[in-house]
Protein backbone atom coordinates (compact mmCIF):
# COMPACT_ATOMS: atom_id res chain seq x y z
CA UNK A 1 0.00 0.00 0.00
CA UNK A 2 1.43 3.71 -0.78
CA UNK A 3 1.78 5.55 1.95
CA UNK A 4 0.03 8.65 2.09
CA UNK A 5 1.56 11.09 4.97
CA UNK A 6 -1.39 13.34 4.99
CA UNK A 7 -3.35 10.85 6.99
CA UNK A 8 -7.11 10.46 6.88
CA UNK A 9 -9.73 13.10 6.00
CA UNK A 10 -11.11 12.46 9.54
CA UNK A 11 -7.37 12.98 11.63
CA UNK A 12 -7.43 15.89 8.84
CA UNK A 13 -10.69 17.40 9.62
CA UNK A 14 -10.22 17.12 13.04
CA UNK A 15 -6.91 18.76 13.23
CA UNK A 16 -8.05 22.11 11.56
CA UNK A 17 -11.33 23.56 9.58
CA UNK A 18 -11.48 22.63 5.80
CA UNK A 19 -12.82 24.77 3.76
CA UNK A 20 -16.12 24.49 1.16
CA UNK A 21 -13.78 24.66 -1.90
CA UNK A 22 -11.40 22.39 -0.62
CA UNK A 23 -14.16 19.47 1.08
CA UNK A 24 -15.77 20.41 -2.67
CA UNK A 25 -12.25 18.79 -4.30
CA UNK A 26 -12.51 15.66 -1.65
CA UNK A 27 -15.97 14.91 -2.77
CA UNK A 28 -15.67 14.98 -6.18
CA UNK A 29 -12.38 12.79 -5.98
CA UNK A 30 -13.89 10.19 -3.80
CA UNK A 31 -16.94 10.28 -6.51
CA UNK A 32 -14.12 10.02 -9.25
CA UNK A 33 -13.11 6.89 -7.52
CA UNK A 34 -16.27 5.03 -7.14
CA UNK A 35 -17.24 5.83 -10.71
CA UNK A 36 -13.67 4.07 -11.53
CA UNK A 37 -14.94 0.97 -8.97
CA UNK A 38 -18.38 0.81 -10.40
CA UNK A 39 -17.29 1.05 -14.35
CA UNK A 40 -15.27 -2.12 -13.49
CA UNK A 41 -17.98 -3.68 -11.81
CA UNK A 42 -16.81 -3.11 -8.49
CA UNK A 43 -17.85 -1.88 -5.30
CA UNK A 44 -16.41 -0.06 -1.58
CA UNK A 45 -18.10 -1.60 1.29
CA UNK A 46 -16.94 0.98 3.84
CA UNK A 47 -16.35 4.83 2.75
CA UNK A 48 -16.12 7.11 5.45
CA UNK A 49 -13.72 9.62 6.58
CA UNK A 50 -11.32 7.56 7.82
CA UNK A 51 -10.86 5.19 4.44
CA UNK A 52 -10.49 8.74 2.57
CA UNK A 53 -6.19 8.91 2.51
CA UNK A 54 -4.49 12.47 1.93
CA UNK A 55 -1.39 13.78 1.02
CA UNK A 56 0.49 16.59 1.51
CA UNK A 57 0.65 17.63 -1.64
CA UNK A 58 -3.49 17.16 -1.56
CA UNK A 59 -3.85 13.94 -3.44
CA UNK A 60 -7.14 12.28 -2.25
CA UNK A 61 -7.30 8.50 -2.65
CA UNK A 62 -9.88 5.99 -1.51
CA UNK A 63 -8.47 2.88 0.77
CA UNK A 64 -9.54 -0.89 -0.35
CA UNK A 65 -12.25 -2.26 1.03
CA UNK A 66 -13.84 -3.68 -2.29
CA UNK A 67 -16.79 -6.44 -3.38
CA UNK A 68 -15.89 -7.82 -6.90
Amino acid sequence: MEFMNGGTLEQAARAQKLSESYVSYIASQILAALDYLHERKMAHRDVKSSNVMITLDGDIKLSADLIH
